[in-house]
């Protein structure tokens, strides 16, 4: 098999992948490494390949395969866009077309006119990565911090901070884990998995906590190449982030680093 690369528009790390599993995110971007560059043609998928792509256990049977693709493509068509200004969002569907054809194992793919621009003619503001390294991944979190670092790994500033409230949305995480165990239970896990991949050794997490009774946490920042230092990191803007995202720390805030 050869290698595939997926290249999509950020705006696509900003969306929230309700109920999304592991193997629906394999999927979409599996079919999103399939589709890119071809504008709003009809791309024909054959199974075989798809199920190549995604190490799909065929011992599952054609059946569950072809519930996997209309389980995926139904989550997909609820994402939603916020827009840059924070103006509104958008609704819309990714596929103008998705069919399947069972009896010739077919897929037939065609991308929405109106959103051709994530997956065709990307210049800038962009994130790419091997499919094969993403599929890798154990885990729909790994996955998802795999691609925010992947949007930010060849700029300027080695670093990417968010809140706890702005992880909470972009992960999805449900309101039912409390913040003192995201870290163990969804970060941690993530980071080490993450980890493993080629150049993602020296990824580094530090917490910034707040200087409020009971020190709440108040972001986390991720590290990675010759940014180890987490002064350098709340002193220097980061090209090609939004302001909104970052965090003025309060001077009696510290740090917890993990290693």
């Amino acid at each position: 098999m050869k290698k595939e690369l997926v290249r999509y528009y950020n705006d696509m790390n900003t969306m929230k992948y309700v109920n999304f599993t592991q193997t629906d995110f394999d999927f979409f971007m599996a079919i999103c490494s399939q589709v890119k560059n071809q504008n709003d043609k009809l791309v024909v998928l054959d199974y075989e390949y798809l199920m190549e792509l995604t190490k799909w256990n065929k011992e599952k049977g054609l059946r569950r395969f072809n519930e996997q693709l209309i389980s995926m493509s139904r989550k997909a068509a609820s994402l939603s866009v916020v827009r840059r200004d924070g103006s509104g969002f958008q609704l819309f569907t990714l596929f103008a077309k998705f069919v399947g054809d069972t009896e010739n194992k077919k897929l037939y793919v065609q991308v929405n006119t109106e959103f051709t621009y994530f997956l065709n003619n990307l210049q800038r503001n962009f994130t790419s990565f091997e499919l094969e390294e993403y599929v890798g991944l154990n885990g729909k979190y790994p996955k998802m911090l795999y691609s925010q670092i992947k949007q930010r790994y060849n700029l300027r500033g080695k670093f990417w901070k968010i809140g706890v409230s702005e992880l909470r949305e972009l992960f999805v995480i449900p309101k039912s884990v409390e913040t003192k165990k995201i870290y163990h239970l969804i970060i941690k896990p993530a980071l080490d998995a993450v980890k493993t991949c080629r150049g993602m050794e020296n990824l580094h997490l530090d917490i910034l906590k707040d200087c409020k009774p009971g020190s709440p946490v108040k972001a986390y920042l991720f590290t990675w190449g010759d940014s180890s230092k987490v002064s350098d990191c709340l002193d220097n803007s980061n090209e090609g982030e939004n302001p909104e995202d970052f965090f003025v720390i309060p001077e009696c805030a510290y740090e917890i680093p993990f290693s």
